[in-house]
C-alpha cells in the first residue's frame, strides 16, 4: 500500500526522482533500470594478490562483542564522489512509512542495486577491520568452516534530510543463496556526509548496565544521551552484528545538513560465491 510522506515532502522530492514506497530493502526483481556504481567510487591502496590488507585506522568498540566504528575508512574525496554520483546520475526513490507492529517509522531517500563488483572491492578494504574483530564476535553455525566471505551485492545508499528518521528496530539476517549456506550477519553502514543528529543509536540490554545514560566526549563522536551512539562523520564505517544478536537501534533525527549513509552486509558462509 502506498503511503503518502508526511513531512518534508518538499525537501525530499527535490532531490528524490523516483516516488516509489517501499517496506523493507530485500533485494527485488524490479531494479534492473538501476545502474551499478564505476568501481573507482572505492579505491583500493597497497594491495596484493591476497587483498587489500591496508592496517586499519584505530578500531573503537562502541559495544563489546557487537558493534564497531572505524573512522577514515573513505576518504573525504571519495565520499563526495559517491554523494555526487548518487545525486546526479541516479536520483533517490522515496521510503516512508509510519510505525505499525511489524515495521519501524522510517522516512529516508533510497537508492538500491545489486552490484557484486563494488560489494566485492567493499569487501577487499575491509579485510584488515574484519580480521580484527571477528576473533571478539560469536557467530555460531554447525559447520566449523562457516566464515565471512564476502559483502552482499545488495548495495544500498540512504539519505536523510532534516527532521528524518528511522525508528527503533532489529536488522534481520538475509539468506544469499549465490553463496554455499550463505546468511548476512553484519550490518555494515558508511557514512558519506557528516551532520548534525542523525546518530545512529543503539540500546543494549538493561543488564548490561550500559543502557543508561553515559557520559561521553563530543568530540569523539558521541553524545550525552540513553543507549550508545555515533553522530555521523563522513569517511567513518560502523559495523554491528544483526540477526539473533542484533542490538535495538535507531536512527536520530537529522538536525542540520543532509546524512548519506552506503549500507551493505557482511555475509558468512562455507563456500566461494558462485556465479
Amino acid at each position: 500500500m502506498v503511503k503518502k510522506v508526511k513531512r518534508n515532502a518538499k525537501q525530499l522530492q527535490k532531490s528524490i526522482k523516483s516516488k516509489r514506497h517501499v517496506k523493507n530493502d530485500v533485494a527485488s526483481t524490479n531494479r534492473a533500470s538501476v545502474p551499478t556504481f564505476p568501481p573507482n567510487l572505492v579505491p583500493l591502496k597497497h594491495c596484493d594478490h591476497s587483498g587489500c590488507y591496508t592496517p586499519p585506522s584505530k578500531i573503537v568498540i562502541l559495544h563489546p562483542s557487537s558493534v564497531f566504528l572505524v573512522r577514515n575508512f573513505l576518504e573525504k574525496s571519495d565520499c563526495e564522489r559517491w554523494v555526487k554520483k548518487a545525486e546526479e546520475n541516479i536520483g533517490f526513490e522515496v521510503v516512508s512509512h509510519s510505525a505499525t507492529r511489524d515495521y519501524a517509522h522510517r522516512q529516508c531517500g533510497r537508492i538500491q542495486c545489486e552490484d557484486w563488483v563494488i560489494a566485492d572491492r567493499l569487501y577487499e578494504k575491509m579485510r584488515p577491520i574484519l580480521k580484527e574483530i571477528t576473533s571478539q564476535i560469536s557467530i555460531k553455525h554447525t559447520n566449523p568452516t562457516y566464515r565471512h566471505m564476502g559483502c552482499n551485492g545488495n548495495v544500498r545508499i540512504y539519505k536523510y534530510e532534516k527532521g528524518m528518521s528511522f525508528g527503533r528496530h532489529y536488522d534481520g539476517s538475509n539468506i544469499i543463496p549465490c553463496y554455499p549456506n550463505g546468511c548476512t550477519e553484519i550490518t555494515v553502514l558508511i557514512y558519506l556526509s557528516s551532520c548534525e543528529g542523525g546518530a545512529t543509536r543503539f540500546y543494549p540490554p538493561q543488564s548490561t548496565g550500559m543502557g543508561s545514560k553515559r557520559q561521553t566526549k563530543k568530540s569523539a563522536g558521541l553524545e550525552q544521551k540513553s543507549g550508545i551512539a555515533f553522530v555521523p562523520e563522513i569517511g567513518s564505517i560502523l559495523l554491528h552484528v544483526h540477526g539473533d544478536k542484533c542490538l535495538l537501534h535507531e536512527a536520530d533525527p537529522v538536525l542540520r545538513g543532509s546524512k548519506y549513509v552506503l549500507r551493505t552486509d557482511i555475509v558468512y558462509g562455507t563456500g566461494n560465491r558462485i556465479n
